[in-house]
């Protein structure tokens, strides 16, 4: 088990040291921002203004595509070397966007929508279970009528 950890350590650094993006990332971040620039094409009859209804950016995805590990992405190399201002950059910010609103947002939702379904029903449990020193079902009558009374607020 212990060689499987570094066997993938191994091959995780690899994959790094064969990729320049990750090199230019890890050693030389004001390049890394420059190639970032280059693929960032703004139109310049409109450069002036963001709030235009004309103006555009097109960006070329292709440089940070990083296809050869699912878990090796040069978002993770920009987190691991510190370089929180690459992540600044309007291609990352774009790219980020991007991956929240096609998936990032749903399972967010979703996990807060089971978690809640996940508190109701221990919080409905908790309130229905009669405690041991009680003769009487009137707590779990009670109980009943407050989740009741909470459902339908």
């Amino acid at each position: 088990m212990l060689s499987e950890v570094g066997g993938k350590k191994a091959r995780k650094e690899q994959l790094i040291n064969s990729h320049p993006l990750h090199q230019l990332i890890i050693h030389y971040p004001s390049q890394a921002r420059a190639v970032f620039d280059k693929c960032t094409y703004v139109d310049p009859d409109n450069m002036v203004s963001e709030e235009k209804e004309d103006y555009w950016v097109q960006f070329d995805y292709s440089v940070i595509d990083d296809a050869t590990d699912g878990t090796l992405h040069p978002f993770n190399t920009m987190l691991q070397h510190d370089r929180i201002d690459l992540l600044d950059h309007p291609l990352i910010s774009s790219v980020i966007t991007y991956k929240w609103n096609a998936q990032g947002k749903v399972w967010c939702y979703l996990n807060v929508f089971l978690n809640v379904i996940f508190v109701i029903f221990i919080s409905t449990y908790a309130l229905m279970e009669i405690p041991p020193d009680s003769e009487s079902t009137n707590n779990r009558e009670k109980g009943i009528l407050l989740v009741l009374s909470l459902c339908s607020i």
